[in-house]
């Protein structure tokens, strides 16, 4: 409908017509089949407010970034060498400045070890925060850069799974989690001490999660401990769930620990002090 208009357009409103033509296909089907249109309306300008060549440029240069960051060996420094370049040179709307900063964050990541920063999956989601993607930077910041609910220590017998962190059962987040590399023995345990005792009325642990719902403690007993020495068993799992009810003293660590061994692997989404 867009190239029919432009096609009996005067010449002034042409770009127009074909840049709302190429706004409603997407960026892949574009790049990819569209060459000569694109080619064509970069050479297009209008009243001077706007710039279809910056903006059809840009949208090549992201394309092309991702498709780079994509492939199995990458240049991370001209990568993000070119995620600077572009964020200089072009007036980016909103959701570009996002894409790119989380384009650099990803970037990063490869490097090894890992140095992609904090603040870069901030900058992104403060970009535009009312986004499609704003809802997936914050679960990446979660994941990537976890914070406990309060000062403590997390141990534990149980190997955790590349890249599972025990952070990641005392965060306050239970879509993140603590998973172990195997099936938890009889007498593994979890502990969790805080740093400064707190009273707190209940304890409770959850195991597995909505997309690995199997992934619990099937077996197991919550204990707690007033002085992080002495342990008594508090409250025993079932179905993957154990709530401890506190007498009112500053509660100093809370320990999960196996009593029989299983078959599957463990997930620990969420340590809660109430």
């Amino acid at each position: 409908e867009y190239l029919a208009k432009m096609a009996g357009a005067k010449p002034k409103d042409k770009a127009q017509w074909l840049d709302k033509a190429l706004t409603v296909i997407p960026n892949n089907i574009l790049l990819a089949h569209y060459k000569e249109e694109l080619n064509a309306i970069k050479s297009m300008e209008t009243d001077g407010s706007t710039s279809f060549k910056d903006k059809y440029e840009l949208l090549e240069t992201i394309f092309g970034l991702e498709t780079r960051l994509g492939e199995r060996k990458i240049d991370t420094e001209a990568i993000v060498k070119d995620i600077d370049a572009a964020l200089a040179k072009y007036k980016t709307t909103k959701e570009q400045t996002q894409s790119l900063y989380l384009l650099k964050f990803q970037t990063l990541q490869r490097t090894q070890p890992p140095t992609g920063t904090e603040a870069l999956l901030d900058q992104a989601y403060a970009a535009a925060p009312d986004s499609d993607q704003a809802e997936k930077i914050k679960g990446m910041k979660s994941y990537y850069f976890p914070k406990l609910v309060l000062p403590a220590t997390l141990k534990s017998s149980i190997i955790p799974y590349s890249g599972q962190q025990e952070i990641k059962a005392f965060d306050g987040d239970k879509d993140s989690f603590f998973v172990g590399s195997k099936p938890p023995q009889k007498d593994d345990t979890f502990e969790l001490a805080l740093t400064k005792a707190q009273a707190f009325k209940t304890a409770t642990v959850f195991t597995g999660h909505s997309n690995h719902p199997k992934l619990i403690l099937d077996k197991g007993v919550l204990e707690i401990s007033y002085d992080g020495q002495t342990f008594t068993q508090a409250a025993q799992f079932e179905e993957g769930k154990a709530t401890a009810t506190l007498n009112g003293a500053p509660l100093k660590a809370v320990r999960i620990k196996v009593t029989e061994g299983q078959k599957q692997m463990l997930i620990i989404s969420e340590i809660v002090l109430e």
